[in-house]
């Protein structure tokens, strides 16, 4: 899909949140450097939920969530992309900007760590002693250990 067609996409009023689950593994005999995973802020939509192949860049992926989302989800543009991570944000800047993403943002993703925790639990990961999968906690106790400070 090319640039001008991008820009035809519907725009949505919600941002969308996007990151990385960086973990080396193979996927029919390719290695995949990771998962990349683009959620809608306002209804936690997973649009997609992708390996990036090694050599491949994440765009490529995104690119897919923008033209062929995963259902519910219908193509469309975000108005605005929140992104946890500045390697992310740097590997989607061309598509981004082709896109016509009014801004771009990197702060905290919680849309994206619920939906990162829904995945992980229907893969089945297994949770470690006195560890689970509820990473909004997770960031709230850490949010809260940072602001007491007692080291």
């Amino acid at each position: 899909m090319t640039t001008k067609a991008l820009k035809k996409l519907p725009r949505t009023e919600a941002a969308w949140e996007v990151g990385m689950i960086h973990t080396r593994f193979d996927q029919g005999g390719v290695t995949a450097i990771g998962l990349l995973v683009v959620v809608e802020r306002g209804s936690g939509t997973i649009r997609s939920a992708s390996a990036v192949m090694e050599g491949e860049s994440p765009a490529v992926v995104f690119r897919e969530a923008l033209v062929a989302p995963a259902p519910p989800a219908k193509p469309s543009r975000p108005k605005h992309v929140v992104l946890d991570d500045p390697w992310l944000r740097d590997a989607l800047s061309t598509l981004l900007e082709e896109a016509g993403v009014l801004s771009v943002a990197t702060e905290a993703t919680p849309a994206l760590d619920d939906a990162i925790a829904r995945l992980l639990r229907q893969g089945g990961a297994p949770a470690g002693p006195g560890i689970d999968h509820d990473l909004p906690g997770w960031r709230a106790a850490l949010q809260e250990l940072i602001r007491l400070a007692p080291w």
